[in-house]
C-alpha cells in the first residue's frame, strides 16, 4: 500500500512540475491584422519611434505576448525585434533612433503568433506594411560591417590541451566591438572548435586563444567562418567558401579523438502498435558504435510526417540496457489526440559527440503507432427532427490503463428532437490514475473530453459538402457557459446559452479553445522520470467545429435547354449544388445533381414530338422552386455515319424532302419514301465532320436533326519500328500523330506511350535478351488497333 502512495505522488508531483499552455487543439485560425499606424515619417535622433499594430478580435486563443517586427535600411542594415501585446487587439511597438542610421527605413515583415502557435506573416509588399516607411533625418552615418582582411593560424599542429593562437586582420570605420570563429573539420566537415575575438592591446592585433579540448577530431582543420561587429552595430559573417584566403592556414590535431563515425542503427521495435491514450508501450533500439560507445538515444513521434513541430508530437530518452539495446517504457501522454504517429526520428550520440539520425524513407522502414481514441461512438450524427435519440448509445469510454469507465461518462448538454438545429455535447470522464497538470479544485484529477454534434433537420437534402443547411431558424444546443462561439465571418461572438439563430447567412460554430475547462490540456515540456514529453501544436480537428447555412429563399426554376424527339439527354443550369427533379408528361421521372457551378444532366430515353419536360430545383437547404417547361420539338432521326460510311440514311416523315449538310454547307437532297425511310448517297468524309439533315414536310414545315459527327472507324498504319538492340533502353519509331503505342515481349507489355505531334515516339523498355520478339502496334482515340509490327531484339 504505501508503494502504491508513493508511486502515485511521483506521478502527480511530474503533473505539477509542467507549464501549463492553453493552447487549443481546434484553433487553426492566425490572427488578422486589421490596422496600422506610426507616430511620424521623419524623425530625429533622441525622439522615439511608435507604432501600433491592431489585429482582429480572436476568440479563440488570444494574441501571444509578443510578437516579432524587422526593420531594414535602404543600405540593407537591419533591426529585428519585438513588441508587446498590450490588450485591446493592439501590439505596440516603441524604439529609440539613437544610433540608427541617417536615412530611409521600412518596416521589412511583421510576425504575429496566437496562443495555440498559429502564426501570420505579413511582409513589406502589404498595404498597411508600406504605409510604415520612414526617415532618419540625423543618424549614423556607418552602415558598413568591419571587413576581414587576413586570416592566421600561428601554430601548424596542435595537441589536446594546447592553446592555439589565431591573429585576424580587420579594418573599420567605426570601430571593431566583438567577433568570434569557427574551425571547419576537413573529414567530417563539421564545424566543432569556436571562440571569441579580442584586441590585444599589448600586440595590438586582433586576437583569438582556442584551447584544443580533450576529445578534439584528429585531422586537418581550416578557418570555416568568422563574424564581426563594430561599435555601432553593423556585423558581417564571413564563409570560407566566398571568402578564399581564410582557409589558407591549416592546423593539424594528433593526439585527440579518430573515430568520425556515428553510432550504427540496426532496428527498433514497439510492443504495442495501437494504444490508448495514457497506456503504455516500450521502445526498444538496437544500435552499435565501433568507437568508445553510444551516450544517448532519442526517439521522437510526430503524427505530421512533414515536421515533428508541426502536429502532435511528443519524445524521450531511452535508457541502456547493454548488449547494444536502448530501451524504455514510455507513457502515452493522455492529452495526445487519436490518429496514427510516425516515428520521425531517432537519433543515435556517441561518447565523442558523432551523431546519427534515422527517419524513415525508401531505405528505412519503421513501425507506425496507432492511439485509440479514449471515446468510442461519438462521431457527429444527424437526425430526423422527432426521433428519439439517445445520447449513451453505442457509446464507451476504455482504455488499458483505466479500464472500462463508460458507466462514469458525464454528458453535458441536451439535443431538443423537436427542433431543427445543431446542438453540441460534452462527454467528460475523470482520470483514476493521472493527476490534473493545471491542478484546480474543481479538477484534480485530469480530465478525458470528446465533442459530439448532433444535428436534428427534416428538410436538408444530402449535401455533398461539409456544411449543414437549414430552411428555418436554427437551434444551437449549448452544453454549458462559453463552451461555443458563433461566426458570422464577420464577427464571432461566444454563447452562454441556448441559442436561435433566425437570421440567413453563412455561419460557423465551433468549440471555444480559451475556455479551460473544456480545452484540452497542452503539455510542452518533459515530464521527469518514465513520463513522456509531449508537445502538441495547432492541428485541425474538424470534430469541434461545424459550418452551416441558414438559406430561406427558394431559387429560381432552372432553366431547361431545348429537347428534341432524338435527345438522349436533357440539360440545363441551376444553383450550385442544387438537386433538379425531372417530370414527363406530369409524372415523376427522376432526379439528378447540378456541380458546382450549377450545370445539370440527365441521360434520357427518346420521347415523342409534344412530350412535356418540366424541371424543378431543391437547394441544399431543401427549398424548392417553381418550375421550367418545355415541349418535345420534332427531330428526323439520322442514324450514325463513320469515315468508312457511303451513304446517310435515316427516318423521318414520309415522302418528306430531305436535305444533307456537310459542316454547314449543303451537300446534297434526296426524299423519303412512303414509310419515311431515307437513303442519299455520299463520299466518304473525314472523321469529326458535322452531318445535319433538315427535312420538310408537305406543309413546307422543316424540321432540323441533332448535329452529328463524323467517327473513326479505320484503324491506324501500323508503326515503323527501329532497329532494337540487345544494348537498347528505349524504343523509337513513327506513326500516326497522337496514337498511343503499346510494346509487348510475348504477353507481357513493356511499355506504352504516345505518338507526339511530330508522328514520333520514343518508349522506354528494360535491355532485352538477344532474339527476343517485339510487338508493336498502335491505338487511335476511337480505340481502332492498327496491325501489329514485329522486330527481333539484334
Amino acid at each position: 500500500m504505501f508503494k502504491k502512495m508513493i508511486a502515485t505522488l511521483l506521478v502527480f508531483a511530474m503533473f505539477l512540475s509542467l507549464p501549463l499552455h492553453g493552447m487549443a487543439a481546434n484553433d487553426t485560425t492566425p490572427l488578422i491584422l486589421k490596422n496600422t499606424s506610426i507616430n511620424k515619417t521623419e524623425f530625429l535622433s533622441g525622439s522615439n519611434i511608435e507604432m501600433t499594430f491592431t489585429v482582429a478580435p480572436d476568440y479563440e486563443s488570444g494574441p501571444a505576448s509578443d510578437a516579432d517586427i524587422t526593420l531594414v535600411h535602404s543600405s540593407g542594415k537591419t533591426i529585428y525585434s519585438m513588441m508587446p501585446y498590450e490588450g485591446n487587439d493592439t501590439y505596440h511597438f516603441s524604439f529609440p533612433t539613437s544610433g540608427m542610421l541617417k536615412g530611409t527605413w521600412y518596416v521589412s515583415r511583421i510576425t504575429l503568433h496566437d496562443n495555440a502557435g498559429n502564426m501570420s506573416t505579413y511582409e513589406n509588399d502589404h498595404p498597411l506594411i508600406q504605409k510604415l516607411k520612414f526617415t532618419i533625418l540625423d543618424g549614423e552615418t556607418d552602415s558598413s560591417p568591419p571587413k576581414l582582411t587576413s586570416v592566421q593560424i600561428v601554430q601548424a599542429a596542435a595537441q589536446p590541451g594546447e592553446t592555439v593562437k589565431l591573429i585576424f586582420g580587420i579594418t573599420d570605420e567605426s570601430g571593431f566591438s566583438h567577433g568570434s570563429f569557427s574551425l571547419k573539420h576537413k573529414e567530417t566537415g563539421s564545424y566543432p572548435l569556436s571562440g571569441n575575438i579580442y584586441f590585444n592591446g599589448t600586440t595590438n592585433q586582433y586576437e583569438a586563444d582556442l584551447r584544443i579540448p580533450d576529445l578534439a577530431k584528429n585531422g586537418e582543420y581550416t578557418v570555416g567562418t568568422v563574424e564581426l561587429t563594430d561599435k555601432k552595430g553593423n556585423s558581417q559573417r564571413y564563409w570560407a567558401h566566398t571568402t578564399p584566403f581564410m582557409d589558407d592556414d591549416k592546423l593539424i590535431i594528433s593526439g585527440g579523438i579518430s573515430d568520425f563515425n556515428g553510432p550504427t542503427f540496426h532496428s527498433v521495435t514497439l510492443s504495442k502498435t495501437a494504444v490508448y491514450p495514457g497506456d503504455r508501450i516500450t521502445v526498444i533500439v538496437k544500435a552499435k558504435d565501433d568507437g568508445r560507445g553510444i551516450k544517448g538515444v532519442n526517439v521522437s513521434f510526430s503524427d505530421d510526417f512533414s515536421g515533428y513541430n508541426r502536429g502532435h508530437s511528443f519524445w524521450d530518452s531511452l535508457i541502456s540496457y547493454g548488449m547494444e539495446e536502448w530501451a524504455k517504457s514510455i507513457i502515452v501522454p493522455p492529452q495526445l489526440p487519436e490518429g496514427i504517429y510516425y516515428i520521425y526520428q531517432i537519433s543515435l550520440t556517441d561518447l565523442v559527440g558523432n551523431t546519427t539520425f534515422v527517419k524513415a524513407g525508401n531505405q528505412t522502414k519503421l513501425p507506425l503507432l496507432t492511439v485509440l481514441p479514449f471515446f468510442s461512438g461519438v462521431e457527429p450524427t444527424t437526425i430526423v427532427k422527432g426521433t428519439a435519440f439517445d445520447p449513451l448509445a453505442g457509446v464507451k469510454a476504455y482504455s488499458e490503463t483505466e479500464g472500462d469507465r463508460t458507466k462514469d461518462i458525464q454528458i453535458k448538454g441536451e439535443v431538443d428532437a423537436s427542433a431543427n438545429g445543431i446542438y453540441l455535447l460534452t462527454y467528460a470522464v475523470t482520470s483514476n490514475i493521472f493527476p490534473n497538470p493545471s491542478y484546480t479544485p474543481e479538477e484534480r484529477n485530469y480530465v478525458y473530453r470528446s465533442y459530439r454534434w448532433v444535428t436534428v433537420n427534416d428538410k436538408q437534402v444530402n449535401p455533398s459538402f461539409d456544411t449543414l443547411y437549414f430552411n428555418e431558424d436554427v437551434k444551437i444546443g449549448v452544453p454549458e457557459s462559453g463552451v461555443l462561439e458563433l461566426s458570422t465571418g464577420r464577427s464571432t461572438q461566444a454563447l452562454n446559452q441556448n441559442t436561435l439563430i433566425s437570421k440567413e447567412g453563412t455561419y460557423e460554430i465551433r468549440v471555444r479553445a480559451n475556455n479551460l475547462a473544456t480545452a484540452a490540456s497542452r503539455l510542452t515540456s518533459s515530464l521527469a522520470g518514465s513520463l513522456l514529453a509531449a508537445n502538441a501544436t495547432a492541428k485541425t480537428q474538424e470534430t469541434q467545429r461545424l459550418k452551416f447555412v441558414i438559406d430561406k429563399k427558394k431559387p429560381n426554376a432552372p432553366t431547361l435547354n431545348p429537347v428534341f424527339s432524338e435527345s438522349t439527354k436533357i440539360t440545363g443550369k441551376t444553383e450550385p449544388a442544387a438537386t433538379v427533379n425531372i417530370y414527363i408528361n406530369g409524372r415523376y421521372y427522376k432526379s439528378v445533381k447540378a456541380d458546382n457551378k450549377g450545370a445539370y444532366s440527365s441521360v434520357l430515353s427518346k420521347q415523342v414530338a409534344g412530350s412535356e419536360i418540366r424541371v424543378q430545383a431543391v437547394d441544399l437547404a431543401g427549398n424548392k422552386s417553381g418550375f421550367s417547361t418545355r415541349k418535345v420539338v420534332y427531330a428526323p432521326q439520322v442514324n450514325s455515319v463513320s469515315n468508312r460510311s457511303t451513304a446517310i440514311s435515316g427516318k423521318t416523315m414520309p415522302r418528306a424532302t430531305v436535305k444533307v449538310y456537310v459542316d454547314g454547307k449543303l451537300y446534297k437532297t434526296g426524299r423519303a419514301d412512303a414509310t419515311g425511310y431515307y437513303k442519299i448517297p455520299m463520299s466518304r468524309q473525314p472523321a469529326g465532320t458535322e452531318i445535319k439533315v433538315v427535312v420538310t414536310d408537305a406543309k413546307k414545315n422543316s424540321y432540323s436533326s441533332l448535329p452529328l459527327r463524323v467517327s473513326d472507324r479505320i484503324a491506324p498504319a501500323p508503326p515503323r519500328v527501329n532497329t532494337v538492340t540487345v544494348h537498347s533502353t528505349a524504343v523509337t519509331g513513327t506513326g500516326e500523330k497522337r496514337t498511343t503505342v503499346f510494346i509487348f515481349a510475348g504477353p507481357k507489355q513493356l511499355a506504352r506511350g504516345k505518338v507526339g505531334n511530330s508522328g514520333t515516339f520514343k518508349l522506354t523498355i528494360a535491355k532485352q535478351k538477344k532474339g527476343t520478339v517485339l510487338t508493336v502496334y498502335l491505338v487511335d482515340a476511337e480505340n481502332n488497333k492498327s496491325s501489329a509490327t514485329q522486330i527481333k531484339v539484334k
